[in-house]
């Protein structure tokens, strides 16, 4: 049987502007609001995987990322000029999802929309479900709600921040990078996180000429960034347990407000115990100008297995 004829998945659909960073292939419509999404995962790439072949989750992350702008503008009809505003993320591995040394051209996503609002003919915000497989094995799960804003809406809601983009942002010194390993990093560029003088808390370090979190200019810090710098705060917050360090297996993530890029951020964690032997579970929030957190995300992790391998 000939293999289904997928819709191409072009950088400009996924808002990418590096080809060779687009991790989709291409997608098809499977029913009325679900969809078939094949991968392009690369075979080595320095920010997705370590130097083991593990794959970090930042890998699923940005790849269901993806899939948000190309079934926004692809499948619903949203003009390449609106913007997507997060609202929440979450997304939850098995224990096979990053192992080193699995197919990574065998990976596909079944995507679902749970609900949609339109407003003035277009699209306004979405509810997906996502669920990875790999043939018929579930690699991770994820939900997602965002708001589709036209240019007009999205300058009034930021006022005068939208004229501040990151192409002009150039801090002459960032702050210090904690320990690339202490934060599950193989990089110190890839570190979004400086120490304070608390063991909890970190200031939130943005290098604006990232390639991978600022490929193109914005006004504010990514969503994606914020969900790397809450799980690197995870695995900081546990980084001198002796049980070992932690693997994120889940993280949810609510969006309050925009983070924005010429203000200083503070990284708040706390540990909590978790329902399964073994896990717990780190509340981590971000705060800029005041106690009301901006981005709040609560990640789950697990420690090694004793007497075998994570």
């Amino acid at each position: 049987m000939a293999a289904p004829v997928l819709e191409a998945a072009p950088a400009r659909l996924v808002h990418k502007l590096a080809a060779d960073e687009v991790l989709l292939a291409g997608w098809r419509r499977v029913g009325e609001a679900e969809f078939r999404v094949a991968t392009r995962w690369p075979r080595e790439h320095g920010y997705y995987f370590a130097a083991d072949g593990h794959a970090d989750p930042m890998l699923l992350i940005e790849t269901l990322r993806q899939c948000l702008p190309l079934l926004s503008h692809a499948a619903f009809g949203a003009p390449l000029a609106t913007h997507l505003v997060w609202e929440s993320f979450g997304l939850r591995l098995s224990p096979e999802a990053l192992a080193a040394g699995r197919p990574l051209d065998e990976v596909e996503i079944e995507a679902r929309c749970l609900d949609l609002r339109r407003r003035a003919g277009g699209p306004a915000d979405l509810t997906l479900s996502f669920a990875v497989r790999r043939h018929d094995v579930e690699l991770a799960s994820a939900r997602t709600h965002f708001y589709i804003q036209a240019p007009a809406v999205y300058r009034r809601l930021r006022g005068e921040a939208v004229h501040l983009s990151s192409a002009e942002l150039r801090p002459a010194i960032l702050p210090a990078p904690v320990c690339a390993a202490a934060v599950g990093r193989g990089a110190s560029r890839d570190v979004l996180l400086s120490a304070t003088d608390r063991p909890d808390a970190w200031q939130l370090r943005v290098e604006t000429t990232h390639p991978i979190y600022f490929d193109h200019p914005v006004d504010h810090l990514p969503g994606a960034a914020l969900l790397d710098a809450a799980m690197q705060a995870a695995r900081a917050a546990a980084a001198d347990d002796p049980r070992g360090p932690v693997t994120v297996t889940a993280i949810a993530g609510d969006f309050t407000a925009f983070v924005e890029l010429d203000e200083t951020c503070l990284v708040h964690a706390r540990r909590l115990p978790a329902a399964e032997p073994g896990h717990e579970q780190v509340r981590v929030d971000f705060t800029q100008r005041s106690a009301t957190p901006v981005f709040s995300a609560l990640v789950t992790t697990r420690f090694p297995v004793a007497g075998g391998a994570a």
